[in-house]
């Protein structure tokens, strides 16, 4: 059976819908000069719908955040992948600035 034809597509596909809408919304503000983003709000959205998108991956349902966090990141692609790895603040610092969720 896929994903799809299971009991968790509905519930899952409208936390999606939830989360996509924060970040549009963040986006919207970001894009105010009056307002201006909440990054640090931001920052910590992205990084529990990391962890959770993780836990779908992995299948885990509990404790080890890290590992199903780091799981999710690495799919999101090389420059994150780099970004994880590194130890260099700099790198982090530039890296960061180009991945696309990043507001400037």
């Amino acid at each position: 059976m896929s994903f799809k034809n299971s009991v968790f597509y509905s519930s899952v596909n409208k936390v999606r819908g939830f989360m996509f809408n924060d970040i549009e919304k963040t986006i919207t503000l970001a894009n105010d000069p009056q307002i201006g983003p909440p990054n640090f709000l931001l920052a910590i959205g992205l990084c529990c719908y990391t962890e959770y998108w993780g836990r779908l991956l992995t299948g885990i349902a509990t404790r080890k955040g890290n590992t199903c966090f780091n799981a999710f990141f690495d799919k999101l692609g090389q420059p994150y992948v780099k970004v994880k790895d590194s130890k260099d603040e700099n790198l982090l610092q530039g890296e960061m600035r180009s991945c696309p969720f990043i507001l400037d």
